[in-house]
């Protein structure tokens, strides 16, 4: 048949003529050449059945013929490209039913067992797990080595589990007892398999209560609850990627994960505790941003916001700890509405703790992480209007009896020579001119205008950092005339203008 159409003086006929003799003759560069063409000519031509069979199995004999290990010509992937368009003009039920693709998954080719993967998800279920063979074929390949070929694994049985006969089939014992005997020793397989069940349990309760009555998280829930903190702290890393819904956060509430993580947090003080908090802390604030999760019975329930201060408060001298809990605190405040819960659940000591980072008490590293904790904590732009008066509340807190001092000390950081440091400052500079009040606050301060405005002596960085500011002053300060036109002329002009050296520019400072 392939002879038949090699001489029907077609185009098709002869691209499929070109590319027989370059699967015979092993001829790369042919071959690369011709299977380049397939994409558009599959598009443009109205290709007949046998036709169209011809091309698939003299592209398929072409991931058949080489290993791809050294594949300088991406024949795998222009192999895998003319067989995905191929393909994709064909039923799905006719796709399943070629031995192609049930060979595919014996070849040591990813190209290959890609294309198979990507035919399955376009079958519909109940054909695909009609055939017997096909599922421990998928569930053989969710341990492979290659990054792509795992993740459209996992996609292969979201699919499959998204129907009722689907999750019964997943939910089988030998399907689950596949699934573990692969994560044994592979934080990689766990966070598969744990990242297709977590997935699926979000499908409806009905799968939420079957998977919550079933061992399929078992490794994952035995992880998280290990005697040995490295194992764990693996294990909580893993988890806080691939809980990715209201429903998986459910599941680890039922079980008691999050309840003894948040024992964990009690045990700040402890060496094992100083290993794990960073961790759990970065864990529980990734969890509270997920839609749907009541995040302030989360937070509070489980000690996250007390240990936070505690972490802010007392653990200065603990650099990991201490970034870790304004990490999250900055998270939460990033939630709507989580400024307001992070506020009711810490006392006036945390504020007071930032207030003194601001005017210079502490390490270096930890004064600067506490600058941009707490301008990510002012950065309430797009909050509800609880946030933004929660924003306000922090800075009123922040200034004390004097907001001179505050934006004096913020200043100062944003003027010291060190680029992290100038950094932190500059954040809450912009943190502050994003509030009305701020931006008010900002031009009463005498000299700050002046200081903003100055583009001398200063890095590509900072005249950034400038314009960012004076954009907001002039959106939402309270400006003369004389002011507003100058800073729409300087916004004009762009953040990187500079006037030629004529030896009498003023220099602009602020005391810091």
């Amino acid at each position: 048949r392939i002879a038949r159409n090699m001489a029907s003086g077609t185009e098709v006929g002869r691209v499929i003529e070109r590319l027989g003799a370059a699967v015979g003759s092993r001829d790369n560069g042919a071959l690369a050449s011709t299977l380049s063409e397939l994409p558009l000519l599959v598009a443009t031509s109205k290709l007949t059945a046998e036709e169209r069979m011809d091309l698939i199995i003299l592209s398929w004999t072409t991931l058949e013929n080489n290993d791809f290990e050294v594949d300088p010509l991406h024949l795998g992937g222009l192999a895998a490209d003319a067989l995905e368009q191929l393909l994709g003009g064909m039923p799905s039920e006719d796709v399943l039913a070629l031995p192609q693709l049930k060979a595919a998954f014996g070849l040591t080719v990813p190209a290959a067992k890609q294309v198979a993967l990507v035919q399955l998800l376009r079958a519909a279920v109940d054909a695909a797990l009609a055939d017997e063979e096909l599922l421990p074929m998928v569930l053989s390949t969710i341990g492979d080595h290659d990054i792509a070929i795992g993740a459209l694994a996992v996609k292969v049985l979201c699919h499959w589990g998204s129907t009722p006969a689907g999750l019964s089939a997943l939910l089988q014992p030998t399907v689950v007892g596949a699934l573990h005997s692969q994560c044994a020793g592979s934080a990689t397989v766990l966070m598969r398999v744990s990242e297709v069940y977590l997935a699926l349990a979000a499908h409806s309760p009905e799968a939420f209560g079957d998977i919550a009555a079933s061992s399929a998280l078992d490794p994952m829930f035995h992880s998280l609850d290990s005697s040995d903190p490295l194992e764990r702290l693996a294990a909580v890393e893993l988890v806080r990627v691939s809980v990715k819904t209201a429903a998986g956060v459910e599941l680890l509430e039922q079980r008691g994960t999050l309840g003894s993580l948040g024992e964990v947090l009690g045990t700040i003080d402890s060496l094992d505790g100083q290993v794990l908090v960073p961790v759990i802390l970065e864990f529980f604030a990734a969890l509270a941003a997920i839609d749907g999760v009541d995040f302030g019975a989360l937070l509070t329930t489980h000690g996250v916001l007390r240990c936070i201060e505690h972490a802010v408060t007392q653990c200065a001298e603990a650099e990991q700890v201490c970034t870790a809990a304004l990490d999250a605190a900055a998270t939460i405040a990033a939630i709507v509405g989580g400024l307001p819960v992070l506020l009711e659940g810490t006392t006036a000591l945390f504020l007071s703790t930032l207030r003194n980072a601001i005017h210079g008490e502490g390490g270096q590293q930890f004064r600067i992480v506490a600058v941009h904790a707490v301008a990510r904590l002012l950065a309430q732009e797009s909050g509800s209007e609880s946030d933004r008066t929660a924003a306000k509340l922090v800075f009123d807190a922040l200034a004390g009896s004097s907001v001179g001092d505050l934006i004096r000390s913020t200043v100062g950081f944003a003027r010291r020579p060190f680029e992290d440091e100038k950094a932190a400052g500059y954040h809450l500079l912009q943190s502050v001119a994003s509030h009305s009040w701020g931006a008010t606050a900002l031009l009463e301060q005498s000299g700050f205008f002046d200081w903003v405005v100055n583009r001398a002596a200063t890095t590509k960085e900072e005249r950034e950092w400038k314009y960012s500011i004076v954009q907001r002053l002039e959106q939402r300060g309270e400006l003369t005339d004389t002011q507003r036109d100058e800073l729409q002329g300087w916004l004009r002009q762009g953040p990187h203008f500079r006037r030629g050296i004529t030896g009498d520019m003023e220099v602009a400072t602020m005391t810091a």
